[in-house]
């Protein structure tokens, strides 16, 4: 079985896009994922990829990600019931992880926090 993908906004919709078509994942992780990529460009329906995804899969939305990808939410539901989890950072804004000014305290201690998240999630799913 292959290891984990972790990546940041549209590498999210990697993730679940190549996991639903069968990639064997173990585990994957993604702050801010784009996962609206695969209705907003490709016309497809992101519910129906998402439902396809068998992995436990970490999600991380900012404030302004869409519901669809936050706590409570069917989709994340389901990912729950595979290990999977969304925690959502509903002070940032979508990118905080790579593209944010890291002088400012809040972001940094939010940017630790997913750094420190995904690395329990990965120990809890991976040992």
């Amino acid at each position: 079985m292959n290891p984990c993908p972790f990546s940041f906004c549209w590498g999210g919709w990697v993730i679940a896009k190549s996991a639903a078509a069968g990639v064997p994942w173990k585990v994957g992780v993604s702050p801010h994922p784009s996962t609206g990529i695969e209705a907003r460009v490709f016309g497809r329906d992101e519910t129906d990829m998402m439902d396809k995804v068998n992995m436990p899969f970490l999600l991380m939305p900012a404030g302004n990600d869409p519901p669809s990808l936050k706590p409570g939410h069917p989709t994340v539901e389901k990912l729950e019931k595979l290990g999977g989890q969304s925690i959502e950072f509903p002070d940032m804004v979508h990118g905080w992880t790579t593209r944010s000014d890291l002088t400012d305290s809040n972001t940094k201690c939010q940017v630790e926090k997913a750094l420190s998240l995904t690395l329990q999630f990965l120990k809890k799913h991976l040992l």
